[in-house]
């Protein structure tokens, strides 16, 4: 691993969250076991042993205001080390309210969306300001928030009409733009797995969007996707520094652990070391950029 890099790293994929109780409710799911815990002094610690300087945390365990009670007591007790990405529930009266309690409660930055209320079939007519999540959308060009993607394979049709609407917003795609068709992620032993295609077909419809320069991708999740061991040989194409790197650029590619689902394997500092050792030839600034340099600017880290 190179050394020069190790300045201002950012991780900008993390998830904190308790066992759930009356303080910190949430919900118990596969990955989310009732008596799992990744409490953000763990995270940490991780950090400080791999010279990370600061993290997004990305809400886990259910996206009700009252769910998000652990993010933002995190975000209260390490001001300017934490920055925070809110849910929006799929139910929510009023979306903009919904997030502007939560950007008013603490340093929540943005929001993660999954889904955005079009029509499913990709040759429907398109009328996003119809749809749910539009005013998502419309929020996040008023407030500047940021807003992290996740959606299923069957929703990305969608984006680009949203993208064209507000080219003003900064859209961070998760896990290196693999969306994964339903029913893609299976879990066992806390740890997901993404079945996926290598290479991916949605990974091929979602590089299309380096045509908009407001959108960014996270390098995150590589240990879920591969069918190898580290440091994932299968997915070369996806990390070779003509993919992401050369496609969008160093200054629109992010770095991020999925802190703590890893954990068990590779763990937190092979998942430090990952770009370095798959990039080996890249160059010095863009490995800087990609480690965190990028995510300072487009996340605006003090």
């Amino acid at each position: 691993m190179r050394e020069e890099y190790l300045m201002g790293k950012i991780d900008a994929l993390a998830h904190v969250f308790l066992q759930p109780s009356d303080e910190f409710p949430r919900d118990v799911s596969a990955g989310l076991a009732e008596e799992r815990e990744a409490p953000a002094e763990l995270l940490l610690e991780q950090m400080a042993a791999s010279d990370v300087d600061q993290a997004v945390l990305v809400q886990a365990g259910g996206a009700q205001f009252k769910q998000h009670a652990y993010m933002l007591k995190c975000l209260a007790d390490h001001p300017g080390q934490f920055r925070g990405i809110g849910l929006i529930p799929d139910d929510v009266a009023d979306v903009k309210d919904h997030m502007n309690r939560l950007a008013d409660a603490g340093d929540v930055i943005g929001f993660q969306l999954e889904r955005f209320g079009g029509p499913l079939d990709p040759l429907s007519p398109m009328n996003p300001p119809e749809w749910k999540m539009y005013a998502a959308w419309e929020h996040a060009a008023e407030k500047d928030f940021v807003l992290y993607l996740y959606p299923e394979a069957a929703e990305v049709h969608m984006v680009p009409f949203l993208l064209e609407a507000f080219p003003q917003v900064r859209v961070v795609f998760k896990h290196m733009m693999v969306c994964a068709g339903k029913g893609g992620v299976s879990w066992k032993d806390g740890q997901p797995h993404i079945e996926v295609a290598k290479p991916s077909i949605t990974h091929h419809t979602t590089a299309g969007f380096c045509q908009f320069e407001n959108v960014y991708s996270i390098m995150s999740g590589a240990y879920a996707m591969s069918d190898e061991s580290y440091p994932y040989e299968d997915l070369q194409g996806w990390h070779a520094p003509g993919s992401f790197v050369g496609r969008y650029g160093a200054d629109h590619t992010l770095w991020g652990s999925d802190f703590p689902f890893m954990m068990k394997d590779p763990g937190y500092s092979k998942t430090v070391e990952l770009m370095a050792t798959v990039m080996p030839d890249i160059p010095e600034r863009d490995l800087e950029n990609v480690m965190g340099a990028a995510a300072r600017r487009i996340l605006r880290f003090k």
